[in-house]
């Protein structure tokens, strides 16, 4: 079960197969090899179902274990890149010959994001020190390998600081459930004389947690707030160019990643850069870029692919120049309709 359980998560993300991997070196560190030669079906479950993402790669003309991750390297060294105009080198981008090209701005760049995920080993780290029970002592020593391991090749990535914990937070908060036992049971003979001090400290714990908990909160109820408003507004993009006739988001393009109709499918307008023009396999062919060299050549392939609609926003021009001339009205071709405002957001319809 557990080596099925690590396939699927591999197949979700490449997160998964990286912490799976970490999962098993650590549990073999400190148990042994016999002991993972004992539960072998584990690491070939694994591969079994993992063969599955092989088979669709060698299936879509892609490597045998390729993954989009050099790309999320490509960004985390190259944080100003153009995203509407995604470099070529992207394709061929190697970690390894980004460090030996430049060592110490690789090494200055990837110490603060592992320690960003190594911090969630301090629990771990803390538990070696204060708990004296052999099988405690032996999670502790898991959960902090693990960590390490995990976040060696997720500090390359882009998800270190916000998605890349996930996988790693569950040993985090065994180990800080362990150590606060730990510590409450020796603080009690400590605080067993007051009863106000025992009182006082609980009330600290509770306060405690109760703010970590309303920092999560707080963060997640804003971008819940913000995505809310972001959904609305599109809605009412959506109907605003379904009454002037839109009948697919394919007649649509734009310079705003996010922008999606929630009614409509397939969903998703024309753009050009973006996480689809690297990692989605066979987009490209059904949603090609417009080029952007001049006005001429990009109303003419809208007009190719059957365009009938530009929806834009502010910093239009990191698409083309003569877009957020057209955004911002100092352009004003021939055969173009301003036809409504949303917000920061500026439809055009283009006529026949």
């Amino acid at each position: 079960l557990a080596g099925l359980l690590f396939g699927f998560s591999a197949l979700f993300r490449s997160h998964g197969i990286i912490s799976s991997a970490a999962i098993l070196l650590a549990y073999t560190a400190v148990m042994g090899i016999r002991k993972i030669w004992m539960k072998k079906a584990v690491p070939i479950t694994l591969a079994l179902v993992y063969l599955i993402q092989i088979g669709a790669n060698l299936f879509s003309g892609h490597g045998a274990l390729e993954t989009g991750q050099n790309f999320t390297a490509y960004i985390t060294f190259h944080t100003m890149m153009n995203w509407w105009h995604i470099p070529a080198e992207v394709y061929s981008f190697s970690v390894i010959d980004q460090f030996f090209k430049d060592p110490i701005g690789f090494i200055e760049l990837f110490i603060p994001l592992f320690l960003a995920l190594i911090y969630y080993a301090l629990p771990a780290l803390l538990c070696l020190f204060f708990l004296h029970e052999p099988l405690a002592k032996k999670f502790s020593w898991f959960a902090l390998i693990a960590t390490v391991v995990y976040a060696a090749p997720i500090a390359i990535g882009t998800s270190a600081t916000d998605r890349g914990p996930f996988p790693v937070l569950g040993t985090a908060v065994i180990c800080a459930g362990l150590l606060s036992a730990e510590l409450w049971h020796r603080g009690q003979k400590v605080l067993a004389f007051s009863k106000v001090a025992r009182a006082a400290t609980v009330v600290i714990l509770a306060s405690a947690a109760l703010w970590l908990a309303g920092s999560w909160f707080s963060t997640n109820w804003n971008f819940l707030n913000l995505y809310r408003g972001q959904s609305e507004n599109f809605r009412i993009i959506e109907t605003r160019l379904v009454a002037k006739g839109m009948r697919s988001p394919a007649e649509v393009f734009t310079n705003k990643f996010v922008l999606y109709f929630p009614d409509m499918p397939p969903y998703r307008p024309f753009m050009n850069g973006g996480w689809e023009n690297y990692s989605l396999w066979g987009y490209r062919q059904e949603f090609p870029e417009m080029p952007t060299d001049s006005w001429e050549t990009f109303i003419s392939a809208c007009s190719a692919n059957n365009i009938r609609f530009l929806v834009l926003t502010p910093g239009a021009d990191a698409v083309a120049n003569f877009l957020d001339k057209l955004y911002s009205g100092e352009f004003q071709p021939e055969g173009l309709k301003l036809i409504a405002n949303v917000g920061k957001t500026k439809i055009f319809q283009i006529k026949p």
